[in-house]
């Protein structure tokens, strides 16, 4: 009887120990992949029915770069810009967040985050232009 890798589906010597293709270990194998017709296991695509990247346990691994994009921005905006460019990182997000909804979600928690620490940032914003303003107008009245 041949031998298959169940990863790969490469046909294997008899007393192989790990897959010379791929690399898997055959050592212990407690989760059996089915087998077709011909003896070979069946080899999943890693793309799903909506074109979709997905690890061999089944995960979607797509990232919804937007979202990503959003969070990173808004926190580095609050925390060494005082959320001067929080517009942008709220742009960003609200991208993401339409990008999750076509994505099944992915991202969606990523972007929210992105949205709630962008709008910190614009206050924290407004806590500071609005002091100044006064002071400004304050001062230019004084002249």
């Amino acid at each position: 009887m041949n031998k298959y890798c169940p990863a790969c589906g490469t046909q294997l010597e008899e007393n192989s120990k790990f897959c010379t293709t791929c690399g898997y270990s055959l050592e212990v194998q407690n989760n059996q992949m089915p087998v077709n017709n011909g003896g070979q296991p069946q080899v999943q695509n890693n793309y799903d029915i909506n074109n979709n990247f997905t690890t061999s346990a089944g995960v979607q691994a797509n990232a919804n770069g937007m979202a990503i994009a959003g969070l990173v921005v808004s926190i580095v905006s609050l925390v060494f810009c005082c959320g001067s460019i929080s517009w942008l990182s709220l742009i960003f997000s609200i991208i993401g967040m339409n990008n999750a909804k076509k994505n099944n979600g992915a991202g969606n928690g990523l972007a929210i985050a992105g949205l709630i620490v962008s709008i910190i940032g614009m206050l924290s914003m407004l806590v500071w232009i609005i002091p100044f303003m006064i002071g400004f107008t304050e001062g230019l009245a004084s002249i």
